[in-house]
């Protein structure tokens, strides 16, 4: 069983992250190593910084599982599948941030179409 996320059926996640006026959202996830408290599969339309401050943390970003430790993050690019699960016997503290790339440069900007498009 997983944490509680409102999902539709193609696996968007419904919350909403940040406002208009403010673009930006904030999370510190605590996972325990119960089963139940893993962040299911899911997707935005907005980039994530994902961050292990403590423990260790499975992680699944695309087709990628990747095993995330201590002091290391991870991206997630737009409409990107993801979860996070606690891979050790820790409870895994994470801070996480998923914002708008408008944050880092306007849509219609040269920093935009040169640099941050074809990233995202």
């Amino acid at each position: 069983m997983e944490k509680i996320m409102p999902l539709k059926s193609d696996m968007q996640e419904l919350v909403q992250h940040g406002s208009n006026e403010f673009p930006i959202q904030y999370y510190v996830n605590r996972i325990t190593p119960a089963e139940s408290d893993s962040v299911p599969l899911h997707w935005h339309p907005r980039p994530e910084f994902f961050a292990v401050h403590r423990g260790t943390v499975k992680a699944r970003a695309g087709s990628a599982e990747l095993t995330i430790n201590s002091g290391e993050a991870l991206f997630i690019n737009v409409n990107t599948l993801h979860s996070y699960a606690c891979a050790g016997g820790e409870i895994c503290l994470c801070p996480d941030i998923v914002f708008s790339e408008d944050l880092i440069a306007p849509l219609n900007s040269a920093i935009n179409s040169r640099y941050l498009a074809p990233v995202i």
